[in-house]
């Protein structure tokens, strides 16, 4: 899965498509939180602030640097 930005066409993603990518993220490719924020990294939000808004929400968890889909 790549996160592609094309400066012509770059889109200001919201915070609810963001959370899609993120869970999609999570489930198709990346387990550590390490490389989902390198996954991320062009986006123009904080990744790691939604990230963090995501677990206190209840729909990820975060432990020692893992991340999954909450079920």
């Amino acid at each position: 899965m790549k996160i592609k930005t094309d400066n012509q066409h770059k889109k200001l993603l919201d915070y609810d498509s963001i959370e899609k990518l993120i869970i999609e993220a999570i489930c198709k490719e990346s387990k550590n939180l390490e490389e989902l924020v390198l996954l991320f990294k062009d986006c123009e939000i904080d990744i790691i602030e939604k990230i963090s808004i995501m677990e206190l929400e209840g729909k990820i968890n975060v432990f020692k640097g893992k991340v999954s889909q909450k079920t």
